[in-house]
């Protein structure tokens, strides 16, 4: 049970983790009701598509979707390479941001954001200024595109720092030196820096009742041994490791994940390059 009584099953093998990610009654948790809230970390959690459901979600995907059409993850992947004199944590950001047409530097506005963008994560009232200004940067207007904008830019912090960070740990322990993109597709399997996901059964769902808390532990998904051979071992020759379940799957993958990927491979490239030097 969770502090509300509510029932809350855990998730871990593949099959049933994949099998809830693609059942359309099993939706994302709802962003907690804030009343009028119009501006804020409140505003954001209830305009972004990674909390909506249903056709918000759908028209909401669509708006991320077409803002990440015009960026080249090449382009990307190369100005990451060029940016990381820069603290390696703005990195995604500063590059993604440059991509989407943002001049201004918002690195830092969207690292406070991300420290309280998850409904129940500790926002406090800076979290509230730095999303005020970041509207104000982009065009000053609290809409669903604005929204679409600020919630790229959060993934690409928090997620994608993680990866870097992950890949580049796992780079030190291993007795191969594989191409950037295998260790990457294996470090998401074997370390992925999102470790669960959470859905609701807004309907009955097998043996769950309406209103279950399912919390999908994609590591142990990532990990099952029915379907990876020696789960354990990080081998980035692993012929399967992209059916790790770390960037979503079925009714919402993640729709920034070739972006996500080319970032952290330059930000990576440049670190090994520079320590290689």
């Amino acid at each position: 049970m969770t502090g509300t009584d509510q029932p809350t099953v855990i998730l871990t093998g593949h099959s049933a983790v994949t099998a809830a990610l693609a059942e359309p009654r099993c939706v994302v948790p709802a962003a907690p009701a804030l009343g009028s809230v119009v501006n804020g970390i409140g505003w954001l959690r209830s305009s972004v598509s990674r909390f909506s459901t249903g056709d918000t979600h759908i028209r909401r995907r669509a708006l991320v979707q077409a803002a990440l059409s015009d960026v080249d993850p090449t382009t990307l992947r190369r100005r990451a390479f060029e940016l990381t004199h820069e603290p390696l944590e703005l990195v995604p950001v500063t590059a993604l941001a440059e991509a989407l047409g943002i001049r201004a530097p918002v690195a830092s506005l969207v690292a406070t954001i991300a420290r309280g963008y998850f409904p129940n994560s500790d926002s406090g009232a800076e979290t509230d200024v730095a999303v005020d200004a970041l509207v104000t940067v982009l065009n000053g207007r609290y809409d669903d595109a604005t929204a679409a904008t600020i919630g790229i830019l959060v993934q690409a912090h928090e997620a994608t720092v993680g990866l870097v960070v992950n890949t580049l740990a796992a780079y030190d322990r291993a007795e191969v030196d594989a191409p950037v993109e295998a260790m990457l597709a294996e470090t998401l399997r074997h370390d992925p820096p999102v470790r669960a996901m959470r859905r609701v059964c807004a309907r009955p769902y097998l043996d769950h009742a309406a209103g279950t808390l399912l919390l999908l532990d994609i590591a142990a998904a990532n990990r099952d041994p029915d379907v990876f051979a020696d789960p354990d071992r990080f081998d980035p020759y692993r012929p399967d490791a992209e059916r790790h379940v770390t960037l979503g799957a079925g009714l919402r993958p993640c729709p920034g994940r070739d972006h996500a990927t080319a970032l952290a491979a330059g930000i990576i490239e440049a670190v090994r390059a520079s320590t290689h030097s």
